[in-house]
């Protein structure tokens, strides 16, 4: 795999990451409309389920974004073996360099090579 599949890998999943992220504020958003409407509808039963609701809602996304992902364990030193195969052949594939730009190994002269040389 070449460095350009590692930037599709990250793309993905920071696509993916971003779409997360802006479904969550369009939620947050909606609640917080829904909440505006019931104060100004004096409607205090709705106000507190859905401030209720709205602490809910962060107190799990924090507690989301405060757990260690399977890339920031890898960093930390953490080790492939509690994932499954398929994943660590992806993370292997994301991370190796294509042959086509890797430098060329120089080549070592056997004792065999220089005996032969010399006859």
């Amino acid at each position: 795999m070449g460095k350009g599949s590692k930037v599709n890998c990250k793309s993905a999943s920071h696509k993916l990451f971003k779409d997360k992220a802006k479904n969550r504020v369009d939620d947050l958003q909606g609640m917080f409309m829904d909440l505006q409407f019931a104060r100004k509808e004096s409607r205090t039963i709705d106000v507190s389920v859905l401030e209720e609701q709205v602490h809910q809602m962060l107190r799990e996304w924090k507690a989301e974004l405060n757990e260690p992902s399977p890339a920031s364990s890898l960093q930390q030193g953490g080790s492939l073996g509690s994932f499954s195969t398929d994943i660590c052949r992806l993370l292997q594939l994301c991370d190796e360099e294509d042959d086509a730009t890797s430098a060329l190994a120089v080549p070592k002269l056997e004792p065999n090579d220089q005996d032969f040389h010399e006859v």
